[in-house]
């Protein structure tokens, strides 16, 4: 995880129940992830904390400054990416997996620098719908 990220703060910096943690998401499989280095009499607690994360973000309380960090984050690894050749054999890579998407890098950060608050509300606000009618 970033080091800024909500579960980092709280969990491992603020209660010290963590050696490490953090969260991915896998576009490719839709699905996110998330993992910690924990000792496992705090594992409840851990749970609980890190769904009170989840229940908070999909209630829309994100601050502005961790959406920032992000995105500014989020930003640099791409930056990051096109000049180094890792980077771009994974961007090849995902342009020969999936030949019928657009993996463009440039397009990425104009995509990503385009993300609003807003944008992330229109999406959890369905979500956390479907959850509580228990769809998903």
């Amino acid at each position: 995880g970033y080091y800024h990220s909500t579960l980092i703060k709280e969990v491992r910096e603020k209660l010290s129940l963590a050696y490490s943690i953090s969260s991915d998401y896998n576009p490719q499989k839709g699905f996110s992830v998330i993992t910690a280095g924990i000792n496992y009499e705090n594992a409840e607690q851990v749970i609980k904390i890190i769904d009170k994360v989840i229940e908070d973000y999909l209630n829309n309380d994100i601050s502005v400054d961790i959406f920032n960090m992000t995105k500014e984050t989020l930003l640099n690894d791409l930056y990051i990416s096109r000049d180094s050749l890792i980077g771009m054999v994974n961007f090849l890579q995902l342009t020969i997996r999936f030949p019928n998407r657009c993996f463009d890098i440039e397009q990425r950060i104009k995509e990503i620098e385009s993300v609003t608050l807003d944008d992330i509300n229109v999406v959890t606000v369905p979500l956390v719908t479907s959850i509580k009618a228990g769809a998903v």
